[in-house]
C-alpha cells in the first residue's frame, strides 16, 4: 500500500524551491501563494495541479486558504514559508520591524494560528538573528526580532526551535546560511538534522563538501543563458585566474578597477571574483553580475548561467523558470537550497511519524492514540 504523503501549505512560495525540498521529504504541497506573478507562472508550469494564488499573504486569512485547498482547521501537516527577508539582510540598510516586509514574519505566525497545522517551518536570512525592533540599533534583549518571533510561536501554543544552517553542510554545492524555525502544535520539540558534509571530513563519517566543478559538469553542453558582462568589467576579469578576485590583478590596475571601492573597508572578496571549481559556490544572489558579489565562471568570461545557478541551488535540470533572464536569476537567487529544505523537512516528517499529533476538536487538541 502506498504511504500517505503529508500535506504542505506553502506561503511566500517563490519558485517552489523550499517546496521541492519538502516533496523529497515526503510532503505534498496543496497550496501556494506569492506576490510575484512570474514565480506563480513558474509553479504552474512545473506543478499544474497545485493551487496557486498570486497575492499578498497579509491580505489572506487562514480560513480562506484552507477553503481553497479543501482542508479543515487542524488538518494540514505543515505550513511553511520564507517571509521576504530584505528588511533583515545584513547587506545594505536594515529596517527590521519598521519595514513593512518585516511585519510579514508575524503574518506567517498569524496564519499558523488560524490554520493550526500539526507543524510549521519558517526560514529567513541570518540577519534576522541580530535584527532589532529599533531601526537605530539601540534596542536589545526582548526587542530583538528573533525573540519576538519565538514568543509569537509560543504564544499560539507551538513549540519552537531555531538554528542557523549552512547549506554546504547538507550536500549543497554552495555556502549559504539560512535560519530555520520549526515547531509542533502539541509543544513537543523537533530536533534539527545532523550535518552530512564537511570541508575537511577527517576522522568522521561525513562526506566532503560538494564542489562547483561537479555542478558545471552536469550543466556542460546545455544552453548558456546568462547576462553578459560589460566590456569594462571583462577587461579586468580576463586577468583574474580561477579562485581569484580583484587582488589577483596587477597592483597598478587594482585602484582603477575598484574605483571608489578601493578605499572602502571590508574584505571585498566578491569584487572581480572568478569562482574556484574545487570549492562550493559562494551564495547565489539574485544577480550574478553585481560588483560586490561577482559569480564569474571559473574558465569562461561570463557569469554563471541560469542553469548553473539553478543546479547550484539544487533545482532539477528540467525545472522550467518563467520570465526573462533577469526574472530567472531573481527567482533562483531568492530560493532556498533544495537539499537543505529536504534535510529539515525529513526531520519534521520523522517527528510527526514517531510522535503523531492528535486532531483538533472544537479548537482543542485531542491526545493522539498510542
Amino acid at each position: 500500500m502506498r504511504k500517505k504523503r503529508l500535506t504542505n501549505v506553502s506561503l511566500f512560495s517563490g519558485a517552489f524551491g523550499l517546496d521541492l525540498g519538502l516533496e523529497k521529504a515526503g510532503f505534498e504541497t496543496v497550496f501556494c501563494i506569492d506576490t510575484d506573478p512570474v514565480a506563480c507562472e513558474t509553479i504552474g508550469a512545473n506543478r499544474p495541479t497545485v493551487k496557486v494564488i498570486e497575492g499578498s499573504v497579509s491580505e489572506m486569512t487562514g480560513s480562506e486558504i484552507l477553503r481553497t485547498c479543501g482542508l479543515k482547521r487542524g488538518e494540514p501537516d505543515l505550513v511553511n514559508g520564507g517571509p521576504p527577508c530584505q528588511s533583515f539582510s545584513t547587506a545594505g540598510k536594515r529596517h527590521s520591524i519598521r519595514d513593512p516586509r518585516g511585519f510579514l514574519v508575524f503574518d506567517f505566525i498569524r496564519l499558523v494560528d488560524e490554520m493550526q497545522p500539526k507543524a510549521f517551518m519558517m526560514e529567513n536570512v541570518r540577519g534576522l538573528l541580530s535584527a532589532k525592533v529599533d531601526e537605530k540599533g539601540e534596542a536589545a534583549g526582548d526587542n530583538l526580532v528573533v525573540n519576538q518571533v519565538v514568543e509569537g510561536f509560543k504564544g499560539i501554543g507551538y513549540s519552537v526551535s531555531y538554528r542557523l544552517l549552512n547549506s554546504a553542510e547538507y550536500g549543497v554545492a554552495q555556502k549559504r546560511e539560512r535560519v530555520f524555525f520549526i515547531g509542533r502544535r502539541d509543544r513537543r520539540p523537533v530536533a534539527f538534522p545532523e550535518t552530512t558534509h564537511a570541508e575537511h571530513p577527517t576522522l568522521t563519517r561525513k562526506k566532503r563538501f560538494r564542489t562547483l566543478g561537479k555542478i558545471l559538469e552536469v550543466a556542460s553542453g546545455s544552453l548558456e543563458e546568462f547576462t553578459p558582462y560589460s566590456s569594462e568589467r571583462l577587461k579586468y576579469l580576463r586577468l583574474v585566474p580561477a579562485g581569484g578576485n580583484w587582488r589577483s590583478l596587477p597592483e597598478e590596475m587594482q585602484k582603477d578597477a575598484m574605483k571608489g571601492g578601493y578605499e572602502s573597508e571590508g574584505g571585498k572578496v566578491g569584487y572581480f571574483r572568478r569562482l574556484d571549481p574545487d570549492k562550493p559556490c559562494p551564495t547565489v544572489t539574485t544577480s550574478p553580475t553585481q560588483k560586490a558579489t561577482d559569480l564569474c565562471h571559473p574558465y569562461k568570461d561570463r557569469p554563471l548561467s541560469v542553469l548553473e545557478c539553478s543546479l547550484v541551488q539544487g533545482f532539477p535540470k528540467k525545472w522550467r523558470f518563467a520570465g526573462n533572464t533577469a526574472d530567472k536569476y531573481r527567482q533562483i537567487g531568492n530560493a532556498v537550497p533544495i537539499p537543505l529544505a529536504t534535510a529539515v523537512g525529513r526531520a519534521v516528517a520523522e517527528s510527526l511519524a514517531t510522535e503523531p499529533i492528535g486532531d483538533l476538536d472544537g479548537g482543542h487538541l485531542l491526545k493522539a492514540s498510542a
